[in-house]
């Protein structure tokens, strides 16, 4: 696991986060800052609640070919290929990126070899295709 996704396992070994703001930056770039959920009441055994002292984490894309936000309830359990994580996935041969592959001229020649990030959020799904990893930084 490379220095970008320093924080990696430590997201995707916790319970299931909220994403609490999704930002556009300047040149193509996204930034998306997640909660940690606090144990407090839980619906269905998942904790449902954050507040001000529950961890906080920005992700940012540098540039992105392609995102898009999916409503959790709407989604369709794509049998995407992900190679690692649980929350925060790296994803192959998904959906995604067939749509990517038919709406965009991205290929691996130009701009170059590109992925398939998932946040899976536990009220919406964020897929992003791009070149590079994320950096990932603790807020708080």
């Amino acid at each position: 696991m490379s220095q970008v996704l320093h924080y990696f396992d430590e997201i995707n070994n916790n319970e299931r986060f909220f994403i609490e703001k999704i930002t556009e930056l300047p040149g193509n770039g996204l930034e998306i800052q997640i909660v940690l959920p606090n144990v407090g009441e839980e619906r269905d055994n998942i904790p449902v609640t954050y507040d001000e002292q529950s961890p906080r984490f920005l992700i940012t894309f540098e540039k992105y070919i392609g995102y898009a936000v999916l409503n959790e309830s709407f989604d369709n359990g794509d049998p995407t290929t992900c190679v690692e994580g649980r929350y925060l996935r790296i994803c192959e041969n998904s959906v995604f990126l067939d749509f990517i592959g038919k709406d965009t001229f991205a290929t691996a020649d130009f701009p170059g070899p590109f992925r398939h990030f998932q946040l899976l959020g536990q009220d919406q799904i964020v897929n992003v295709a791009c070149e590079k990893e994320p950096l990932i930084m603790l807020r708080s």
